[in-house]
Parts: structure tokens; sequence; C-alpha cells
């Protein structure tokens, strides 16, 4: 009878500790190092980000950014690594997001270069020529983090059609058969 209220405990406990902090671990893979991504690697990321930023404050923006884009080539080579997701999308999420945030940096460093090349006395663009490049800069990044944002949401949406009830998913391939279809095969 103790064996029984002491495993009743136990499971009692462990469904509670999930459902507070089972977002730390679900969707994750359950070999290896896996288990841990989200509260070591992902965590590490961003304490790694926030180190780069207080501790180069004072220094050169450009060198703030090559230090912080060769920290996110170190942990996307691991996240390629170790594949910690059970599920394929969101390890392809995550990497997508890893090089939309490098991109993001070296589409900033360049225009820092730029930027400070028209500060100096070796100028090789005119002021409307680097105001033109700045310009066009932004709008490649605003466009980069505008399509990842995009294959989120879709993403999003995908996986919230299976969470949805059958009845609704019935009426949903009613309206919109072209965009179920896919869910369909599966």
């Amino acid at each position: 009878k103790d064996d029984i209220e002491s495993k009743t405990k136990l499971l009692d406990m462990k469904a509670t500790s999930h459902g507070a902090f089972g977002f730390l671990w679900q969707g994750l893979s359950e070999k290896g190092f896996s288990p841990y991504w989200e509260v070591g690697v992902i965590t590490l990321r961003k304490l790694f980000m926030i180190v780069v930023i207080m501790l180069f404050q004072d220094s050169n923006k450009n060198i703030q950014m090559v230090v912080a884009l060769m920290g996110l080539f170190v942990f996307t080579i691991l996240h390629v690594n170790v594949k910690p997701y059970d599920a394929f999308v969101h390890d392809k999420l995550e990497i997508l997001s890893l090089l939309v945030s490098q991109v993001t940096l070296f589409i900033g460093l360049l225009a820092n270069f730029f930027k400070e090349d028209q500060n100096s006395d070796k100028r090789t663009m005119t002021e409307t020529e680097a105001s033109s490049l700045n310009y066009t800069l932004g709008m490649v990044i605003a466009l980069v983090n505008l399509l990842f944002v995009v294959y989120f949401v879709l993403n999003l949406i995908f996986h919230v059609y299976f969470f949805m009830p059958k009845s609704v998913r019935t009426r949903l391939n009613r309206c919109c058969g072209c965009f179920c279809r896919r869910c369909k095969r599966k």
C-alpha cells in the first residue's frame, strides 16, 4: 500500500513539474544532450549575446557584430550536429532563425563598413549612392526577416490545424480545400 501511495505521489509530482516546466523540453528528442537543449544551449546562446552586447558596448560596433556572428556560427554548427528536436520542422525552424540572425548581423556589418567609408577622407561613393545603398541593405534585412516570419506563421498554422477538433477541420477542408490538401495526405 505504501508503494502504491509513493508511486501516486511521484506521478503527481511529475505531472506538476511537467505542467509548470514542460515547455522547456517538450518537442525535444530524448537522446543524448537533447532534453537539456533549451535549458543549456539556447539559454547559453542568449547569455552569450547579452555578454557580447554588454562587454563590447564601448568598443567599435563592427567588433561587436563580428564576435556575435562568430558565436552564432558556433551555435549553428552545434545545432546542425546535435539536431535536438524530435520533429524535422522544429530543427529547420531553429536553423533558419539562426541563419536569419546571422544574415541580419552580416548585412548590418556591411552597412557599418559603408557608413564608415563615407565618414573617411577616401570616400568611394557619393552621398546619394551611400544613402541608396543603406536603404537597399535595410530593405534586404527587412525582407529576410519578413520571409522568416511568414515561414514561421505558416508552420504555426500547419501545427494548429492538427490540434483542432475534427469537426472544425472538416469545415475548414470544405471552405479552403486547397490549403488543407497537404494535410489530407498525411
